[in-house]
């Protein structure tokens, strides 16, 4: 008796109900703070903290507007940016010999002060102009002209923690099992937030940053192989697009508590609380799954597991799969030795065995090209112009009906023809944006916008198909694989984003849009996955190519000398 089958008998009630909807809450709550940088790391318009002028003063004492006829201009230089438009400098002021003479000199002789000044960095702070009142932490901690390439550098940190978490998770879940790792991962989910939002230093919070990446992708991946193992066929498609959906909803839910709560340690401990206060729910119903019990030998554990699931859908026993599930039982101090008899599988094998060789290496690159363009225009909401909060609700509110789109093409089409037709839209939108919004600033944003929608659905199917190519016991492997690679793209994002303010201001969207573009095209050299079950054994995945079952699973070295790609 088989994982397959076990879902077949045992249908889908309470027990399966439960645990999707839990880990569809946990995709939502959890990702709350996925793009939380965007508005942790604003930095509003600045310039030099002039103690003569601001004092205790909460809202600058002159106006601001930026002329040579300003008051201001004697105490700050003006600065040009790409465009041309004037503005005050954001990290020199001007200091004087005789600041009593400034200060009863009227502005129409403020020109022949050049002799008494001479100009300085910002020797006594900023002064931010904080739309209705932010505290950021780039406000607090003065991230800004020396100090503004650590702001960058936070999504990367994320990203990092995304690519040690990518890695680590897939052996964790393999080894210790799917309910250990994701409850670790919840947990370590709530307290890397709570140690973000009470973080005294940049370090502590580059720490608690980094945690959180390391801990949210343990959680996603273990969440999409325990739907993968739990539900049937049409049902883990549903549920594998609606972890998509829930996660937007997340986004979106963030651009408004940002709105509502301006300080960033209160927004981001208000989600952390709410976030630990679910977690016992997690603790109380998941469970690990039949797939990784049987593959294990854990057959008292699969046995136990059986009856719970019985008894809470309500359904009547089966003595005759209840004996199947007996064979091979061992008591319970027995059962860990059993384990080490089973045939473990590594990463080597994506590198030895050629045809997970070839599928691990085409479904990286697609992983890094769809992390580049979902990351790159989400991080890149700020840059459109417009109101922020706005820009990144929007940004997040697009991916649900670009999930429904999604969950629509892989009924009608399959998953590889749905990635092909959405990832291409993709490319095409993100090329055509800087082209649009040189000539109109809204049709850039509108431009983006739909960019984003089509960059969210293929990043859903990669997550269903990657499940659905690799056996049990490398299937967290696989997604820890190709996630790996996926954050290389993710770190790189912020950087490719400051190119685009540095070098020339089209370059992030020609870079993304033809990365995106390429991903397109690899993913015809995959194999269709739709309707064909979850394969248990490395001979199951072969049989994939053909779209053919095998019932007599090989061993791993029969395979692996008898492969071709």
């Amino acid at each position: 008796m088989n994982s397959e089958e076990l879902k077949k008998v045992l249908g889908y009630g309470l027990f399966q109900k439960r645990i999707a909807y839990l880990l569809l809450l946990g995709a939502f709550i959890g990702t709350t703070m996925l793009f939380g940088s965007v508005f942790v790391m604003f930095t509003p318009p600045h310039r030099c903290y002039l103690p003569e002028i601001d004092g205790n003063l909460t809202e600058p004492s002159l106006d601001q507007s930026v002329s040579e006829d300003n008051p201001l201009s004697s105490y700050v230089p003006i600065e040009y940016d790409a465009d041309g438009v004037a503005r005050w400098s954001e990290c020199y002021r001007f200091q004087y010999r005789n600041l009593s003479a400034v200060l009863s000199t009227t502005s129409s002789s403020t020109n022949n002060m050049g002799t008494n000044r001479t100009l300085v960095y910002c020797d006594h702070g900023w002064f931010f102009y904080k739309p209705n009142g932010v505290i950021t932490a780039a406000t607090e901690f003065e991230l800004v002209c020396d100090r503004a390439w650590i702001t960058p550098l936070f999504p990367s940190i994320q990203m990092i923690g995304f690519m040690f978490g990518s890695i680590l998770g897939g052996i964790m879940s393999d080894k210790y099992g799917r309910r250990k790792v994701i409850l670790f991962s919840m947990t370590l989910v709530s307290a890397s937030m709570l140690s973000m939002g009470l973080a005294p230093t940049v370090l502590m919070l580059q720490i608690g940053v980094f945690t959180y990446g390391f801990s949210i992708i343990i959680r996603a991946v273990t969440a999409m192989v325990i739907l993968n193992e739990l539900l049937s066929n049409d049902k883990r498609r549903t549920f594998g697009i609606l972890i998509s959906v829930f996660c937007g909803l997340g986004g979106c839910v963030l651009s408004v508590v940002a709105y509502c709560i301006p300080n960033w340690r209160w927004m981001t401990l208000a989600i952390a609380i709410i976030c630990t206060v679910h977690l016992p729910l997690y603790y109380c119903f998941i469970r690990d799954t039949f797939g990784w019990l049987i593959q294990n030998k854990r057959m008292k554990s699969a046995e136990k597991l059986y009856k719970e699931v019985v008894r809470v859908n309500n359904i009547n026993l089966d003595e005759a799969l209840l004996s199947d599930l007996k064979l091979g039982t061992k008591p319970d101090d027995d059962e860990s030795n059993d384990v080490t008899k089973v045939e473990k599988f590594t990463y080597l094998d994506f590198v030895t065995v050629p045809f997970l060789r070839k599928r691990i290496l085409l479904l990286s690159f697609m992983w890094f090209s769809m992390n580049m363009g979902f990351y790159g225009l989400s991080f890149n909401t700020p840059n459109l112009g417009g109101n922020r909060f706005v820009n990144a609700f929007i940004s997040s509110v697009v991916e649900i009906p670009s999930q429904f789109l999604c969950f629509v093409l892989v009924k009608k089409i399959g998953c590889r023809m749905g990635f092909i037709s959405m990832a291409g839209a993709c490319s095409v939108c993100v090329l055509l944006t800087p082209f649009l919004q040189s000539t109109n600033q809204i049709a850039g944003v509108v431009c983006a916008m739909f960019g984003k929608f089509f960059s969210s659905g293929p990043f859903t199917i990669l997550y269903l198909v990657t499940g659905d190519l690799f056996p049990t016991m490398l299937r967290t492997q696989s997604y820890g694989a190709c996630s790996f690679i996926g954050r290389v793209a993710a770190i790189i994002v912020p950087y490719v984003l400051y190119l685009g303010k540095t070098v020339h201001p089209y370059l992030p969207y020609i870079v993304i849009g033809t990365v995106t573009f390429i991903s397109a095209i690899a993913a015809l050299l995959l194999p269709e996955t739709t309707g064909i079950n979850l394969p248990d054994t490395l001979e199951d995945a072969k049989q994939q190519d053909s779209h053919m079952k095998c019932c007599q699973p090989k061993k791993k070295e029969e395979i692996n000398g008898n492969e071709t790609v």
